[in-house]
């Protein structure tokens, strides 16, 4: 069975490897763009540019559900609207945090409203500090 994992992610790295000059971008440019199948939901978006990319305008928690029973690689998913939707189906086995040094003061925020079970507890599987002052965190359900 597949893995659901939340790590960040932006669609415009692809395209970063030849943009920007900054090696660790360009490492992230070049590790996005070897991922070889997008899912993007979307109740706008009716195609997309980037090749190997699939649309689905249904139920996030339904398509996730039906793509973790089908064998293969870990799914990773980013945002904080699809994961706080997956999160309260119970059907997020991982999370890979960064903890960017930043205080935004607003915007959306990961499981913000979720009424998830009391109690789940996580288990700090693997960490990584950089000297940026970010932190990278990757935690499994217990």
């Amino acid at each position: 069975m597949k893995k659901a994992q939340i790590p960040g992610a932006g669609y415009h790295y692809p395209c970063a490897e030849n943009q920007y000059s900054d090696r660790l971008l360009g490492n992230f440019a070049t590790a996005f763009a070897a991922v070889k199948h997008f899912i993007v939901f979307s109740r706008t978006l009716e195609k997309s540019d980037r090749p190997d990319t699939t649309i689905v305008h249904g139920d996030p928690a339904m398509e996730i559900g039906r793509l973790k029973t089908e064998s293969g690689g870990d799914l990773h998913i980013s945002g904080v609207d699809v994961p706080s939707q997956l999160m309260r189906h119970g059907l997020v086995d991982e999370f890979r945090i960064v903890v960017a040094p930043i205080v935004a003061g607003a915007g959306p925020r990961l499981m913000e409203g979720l009424a998830l079970p009391e109690g789940q507890r996580l288990n700090l599987f693997e960490s990584k500090t950089f000297r940026s002052g970010c932190a990278y965190l990757r935690y499994k359900k217990r």
